[in-house]
């Protein structure tokens, strides 16, 4: 749904948008599930998300710049065969954007998320977290081909379970876009970053706060390359790697769509 005022509200809009995903494999019907075999995996299940979002927009076509506000709130069950599994989070956003010239947008961006995750059969799965995320980011774009980002972002994050701590943290995530036609470019990323934490974090609470990350320093690096084929099909690359204290951790993914 969206609403769009006239007169002299026109620099005002607002948006919602709500959508409810289920997903349930079916059984196997072949002649094989006769034969005595493990049970089904925990995908075999059902599972639904369920993802709600609010946008206010003000002065969202100026040419100066802009002010949204979001709220989001995002609901995920699945019943696996070890039990119930529920996560939700909500999500409070604020984007100012401010446009110095023709080739240089500044941006700052305020982020706050409360997330929970509850397994009552599984104790190791739950968690929960709120914090900020803020920090201010820089474009400049010489041409409709080039497009270079900078950023800088600190994070606060509280967690309540399964114990009391404290992370804080600073993102510096350095961006390079080139294309030479539509549909077709090349796009890297550099983000360094450094957390810090009082105390050893859950490996589960870890990875959601650190987004795959360490306590210490890291580097996030990824490759993204797309190009149409013709004019129906079009192949996406992408690499991404994490680079920490630990061992370096490395994914590549090749995909193709078709437009018709």
């Amino acid at each position: 749904m969206r609403y769009q005022p006239r007169g002299r509200l026109r620099w005002l809009s607002y948006q919602v948008n709500t959508r409810l995903d289920q997903r349930q494999n079916a059984p196997d019907a072949r002649w094989v599930r006769y034969v005595p075999a493990p049970p089904p995996t925990d995908t075999s299940f059902l599972q639904w998300t369920l993802l709600h979002r609010q946008d206010l927009f003000l002065f969202r076509y100026a040419t100066r710049g802009d002010q949204t506000f979001s709220f989001q709130y995002q609901l995920t069950q699945r019943v696996p065969l070890s039990g119930l599994q529920r996560q939700q989070s909500r999500q409070y956003t604020s984007r100012s954007r401010y446009v110095v010239s023709s080739k240089v947008g500044l941006e700052w961006g305020i982020t706050y998320l409360m997330k929970e995750s509850l397994a009552p059969l599984q104790a190791e799965l739950n968690y929960a977290h709120r914090g900020w995320d803020t920090g201010p980011q820089v474009a400049y774009q010489p041409s409709g081909r080039w497009r270079t980002t900078a950023g800088l972002t600190y994070r606060d994050k509280v967690a309540f379970t399964p114990q009391p701590l404290r992370l804080r943290g600073w993102r510096l995530p350095l961006e390079q876009r080139w294309s030479w036609k539509a549909g077709a470019f090349v796009g890297v990323r550099l983000e360094p970053s450094l957390y810090r934490a009082a105390a050893p974090l859950p490996p589960l609470l870890a990875y959601d706060l650190l987004e795959g990350l360490q306590i210490g320093r890291n580097l996030f690096a990824s490759l993204t390359v797309n190009f149409p084929l013709n004019r129906f099909l079009e192949l996406n690359l992408m690499y991404e790697g994490r680079f920490t204290a630990q061992a370096p951790v490395h994914s590549a993914r090749m995909q193709a769509r078709a437009n018709f």
